[in-house]
């Protein structure tokens, strides 16, 4: 098992939050990104680079790497992503031989300053959540919904803020930078109807998977 992590600060909670406040239709959407104090992505325009991705685009942005959720064909511009930790945990921990996902652990790591230990268990990992989730409610109070999963096996957590029509959320779920080989814990904002209640369970891992994006 080993662990990859850089702490979520309070300015990182309040760049998160002001997304969560400004417009993220293509015509502001680069004047919103550059609102947030990150690099400007390869080419300038991240309205242009939606366009032009055939997938999610990882913009890299310092200490972070921040994900764009867009909503299918459309390329609406739904939420952002900011992986703050990435935990693996081999698939049968009691063979002998060297593990390679282990030796090569992190594939991926956006910048040096983040910290990396090899012998960390899923507790830790959670603790990290736990961590993120604190520094959260610093800025907005305690969480509107605590969420533990679909079922009592479920192994990841997640805290909900609700701002208006957008969901903030600290979120453990798949990597899918490498396709779920690593679990990872994230700081995100989504749209989410102000008029519908906060999913839970299924529904809310869905939705961090991008679907039950309208």
């Amino acid at each position: 098992m080993a662990l990859a992590w850089h702490p979520i600060g309070l300015a990182l909670v309040d760049t998160v939050i002001n997304l969560a406040r400004s417009p993220w239709n293509r015509e502001a959407l680069d004047q919103t990104w550059q609102q947030t104090g990150w690099p400007p992505p390869e080419g300038g325009s991240l309205a242009k680079q939606i366009l032009d991705d055939e997938e999610w685009p990882m913009v890299p942005a310092g200490e972070w790497n921040v994900g764009v959720i867009i909503n299918g064909e459309s390329t609406r511009v739904r939420g952002f992503s900011v992986g703050f930790a990435l935990f693996y945990e081999p698939d049968d921990i009691w063979d002998p031989d060297p593990d390679p996902d282990l030796i090569d652990f992190p594939q991926h790591i956006p910048s040096d300053i983040w910290r990396i230990d090899r012998t960390a268990d899923r507790t830790r990992f959670r603790g990290v959540w736990e961590e993120g989730h604190r520094t959260v409610a610093q800025r907005l109070g305690a969480p509107n919904v605590i969420d533990d999963g679909w079922n009592d096996d479920s192994e990841w957590q997640h805290a909900v803020w609700r701002l208006g029509a957008r969901l903030v959320i600290v979120a453990q779920g798949d990597d899918i930078t490498t396709y779920s080989l690593y679990d990872e814990a994230s700081l995100q904002v989504i749209d989410y109807p102000d008029d519908r209640p906060i999913p839970t369970g299924w529904d809310l891992h869905g939705l961090l998977l991008g679907s039950n994006l309208e």
